[in-house]
């Protein structure tokens, strides 16, 4: 099964963990790095510790994002950013943002974005914005 999955024209791997910035990727990633030939003595010197707090920063929500409201579209067949991920986000970030506001378009779908796809939520986008329902 994995390797029929390693052929599919939608595995990926490497590019994933810094996507998503989950932990364990992360970590993974910071494994790696650490254990590498090529990871700067600069990177090395404060330690393991230090090197994967600095992995993990950038993934916590910064305290500026309280000024910022969040727009999240995606569509309810998305396969890239299926619905309950984007509630799932929501309900994880909403906390740290001005406001967090989720448009769904019905019956979008989209794996990775194409020129359709980019029309549909550019211009759903900003008619959210020309609205004045979310500034």
């Amino acid at each position: 099964m994995v390797a029929g999955a390693q052929k599919d024209p939608r595995f990926k791997s490497t590019e994933d963990a810094a996507m998503q910035f989950g932990a364990a990727a992360l970590t993974e990633q910071g494994l790696r790095l650490w254990q590498s030939d090529f990871l700067p003595a600069a990177d090395r010197k404060p330690g393991f510790a230090a090197f994967m707090q600095a992995m993990f920063e950038p993934s916590y929500p910064p305290a500026e994002l309280k000024n910022l409201p969040i727009l999240d579209l995606n569509g309810t067949n998305d396969e890239a950013l299926p619905p309950r991920t984007v509630d799932a986000n929501r309900k994880v970030m909403e906390p740290y943002a001005k406001k967090y506001r989720v448009g769904r378009i019905e019956g979008l779908h989209h794996y990775l974005f194409t020129q359709d796809s980019i029309k549909i939520v550019g211009s759903t986008w900003m008619r959210y914005i020309n609205s004045g329902y979310f500034d």
